[in-house]
């Protein structure tokens, strides 16, 4: 939330994949890191976010989770909304640490 892109970036394994909702499945590092970075010229702003997990199955190094999220974003003129929907995450021990492996989510009405 804070745009610190690099700090997000370092969750990712080198060869992560995002799915988000009907687009086409981003799997370079570099497309990823875009897709996050903030567009200077957007006119909202993302306020909250938080996830729930559902449920965390963790076998050897491979672990997935599946939950739901929601938000909030501001618009310039002071507009409030609301957004929530379902992901799933599997995460890959690397050298001990958890990193994002695939990000999928999509949004709910």
């Amino acid at each position: 939330m804070n745009g610190d892109i690099d700090k997000l970036m370092a969750i990712y394994t080198p060869n992560a994949h995002v799915i988000s909702g009907d687009k086409k499945i981003t799997s370079d590092n570099l497309a990823i890191k875009k897709y996050w970075t903030p567009n200077k010229e957007s006119q909202w702003q993302l306020i909250s976010y938080t996830v729930i997990s559902e449920e965390l199955i963790i076998e050897g190094n491979m672990a997935s989770d599946i939950g739901y999220y929601t938000g909030d974003s501001q618009y310039q003129e002071g507009r409030k909304r609301e957004f929530s929907g379902a992901y799933v995450i599997v995460w890959r021990k690397i050298d001990g640490v958890w990193l994002i492996h695939l990000d999928m989510w999509n949004s709910s009405k």
